[in-house]
């Protein structure tokens, strides 16, 4: 009888984490970008307009700018494999989130894998509230920010 009860809770806790990242949705996909675009502006400059356009807000498109939203993800996973946003407790007692971006060097056939880092600092009170519900509960755990797009963009 455990086992079905640990499943309950699993999924309740599940449920609540997807429902909290979901409320700060847009401030992920911004930091995504402000982190990506950079380093996509220096190495795959051809690719800038598209890592523009991957992570607009779906919800808030047009069907022909759903459909270019789409398009540009797809090419924008060729070299963009894996991105996590993780919030932070810093040394000198301030948060900070990192995007990690786990990218393939498409100038060298895909190796070496480059992993590039952004994080910004920020103070407690400036992170999104259901962030700083989840440091409260202690349920803080990193995004997978290409998992959830994937889903995101297949659906929308």
């Amino acid at each position: 009888m455990p086992i079905p009860l640990i499943a309950v809770v699993a999924s309740v806790v599940v449920a609540a984490l997807v429902g909290a990242v979901v409320a700060y949705w847009p401030r992920i996909m911004q930091w995504s970008v402000d982190s990506l675009l950079p380093w996509v502006e220096t190495h795959l400059p051809e690719l800038a307009d598209d890592v523009r356009l991957a992570f607009l807000d779906l919800d808030k498109a047009a069907v022909k700018t759903r459909q270019a939203i789409r398009s540009a993800w797809r090419r924008v996973r060729t070299f963009l494999l894996h991105e996590a946003a993780e919030f932070v407790r810093l040394p000198n007692g301030h948060w900070a989130v990192q995007i990690t971006s786990f990218l393939q060097n498409q100038e060298t056939n895909g190796k070496p894998i480059v992993k590039h880092t952004t994080t910004w600092e920020m103070e407690y009170d400036d992170l999104p509230e259901e962030v700083r519900a989840q440091i409260i509960r202690d349920e803080l755990a990193p995004i997978n920010v290409t998992k959830i797009r994937d889903e995101l963009v297949q659906k929308g």
